[in-house]
């Protein structure tokens, strides 16, 4: 009698529902998230690829879920940079970023300023202080220097401010009034902001959440190109939808006008839902 052969069932491959899924919608950040008409992105969602990322910087600026994060505890010898500088350099753009402060805010004593950008000092030279909700400090460097950093913060003036100018006695004032925002556009701690930067030669217009702050500011001696940087101020602060327009090849001329579509769509442009 033939020996009985095992009978074998052939059953249909199963594959978890979750692992179709995930094969199909398995995409960057990046990928579902693209930049506007014009726009290219300078962070593709999932790594820090177009930066300058040392060792050193290794979890504490990090991406996460399309963001990237900063925990301000970088640990830098004097010289070293704590700063996260894209390795490209940019003369004329648009940039688009949005951020936020993450951190529960606490009240501290901060400076107090004039209407043109000063430190309100006392009888004795000292810088006043007033009692105020602080939950970080952070800022994107243009052109390859601090010095041209629009900023982000917690003072009542808003973010948006080009502290270093507004702050120089040796500018005049209308140069450093026009580095003050016009208005405080912040959203509340915690919520995300949205900068758009226009930047035509030595002059820089900012729209915050839609609405236009710094209006064709003034820098002198602005460098004509530079790379960007994300400030680690020593604070946490998170960035994403980080997306330029060169416009090196369009403006040979001055400055642009009231009209310029490149300066004028930055409200436009800030108020569009990109994620």
């Amino acid at each position: 009698m033939p020996a009985r052969q095992p009978i074998r069932l052939m059953l249909p491959l199963v594959v978890p529902l979750w692992v179709c899924l995930g094969i199909a919608t398995a995409v960057s950040p990046a990928a579902e998230n693209p930049p506007p008409e014009g726009f290219v992105a300078l962070f593709d969602g999932v790594s820090f690829a177009g930066w300058k990322y040392p060792p050193s910087f290794a979890g504490h600026w990090v991406v996460r879920d399309g963001v990237i994060a900063c925990d301000g505890k970088v640990e830098a010898k004097r010289g070293q940079d704590r700063n996260l500088w894209t390795e490209k350099e940019y003369g004329d753009f648009v940039l688009l970023a949005d951020w936020r402060l993450p951190a529960r805010p606490e009240r501290k004593p901060m400076n107090v300023f004039s209407p043109d950008g000063l430190i309100v000092r006392d009888e004795k030279g000292q810088a006043k202080k007033h009692d105020m909700p602080f939950a970080g400090d952070s800022g994107i460097y243009l052109r390859g220097n601090g010095r041209s950093q629009v900023n982000i913060w917690s003072q009542p003036m808003g973010s948006g401010d080009i502290n270093d100018y507004h702050k120089d006695l040796k500018l005049p004032p209308e140069i450093r009034r026009a580095c003050v925002p016009s208005k405080n556009a912040d959203k509340p701690f915690g919520q995300w902001n949205r900068f758009v930067i226009t930047m035509i030669k030595d002059r820089v217009t900012l729209v915050l959440n839609g609405e236009t702050v710094i209006d064709k500011a003034q820098l002198p001696d602005v460098p004509p190109r530079g790379a960007l940087a994300l400030q680690n101020h020593g604070d946490p602060v998170e960035f994403r939808n980080l997306f330029l327009k060169d416009l090196s090849q369009h403006h040979s001329g001055g400055i642009p006008r009231s009209g310029d579509s490149d300066a004028a769509n930055g409200s436009e442009i800030g108020s569009k839902k990109l994620r």
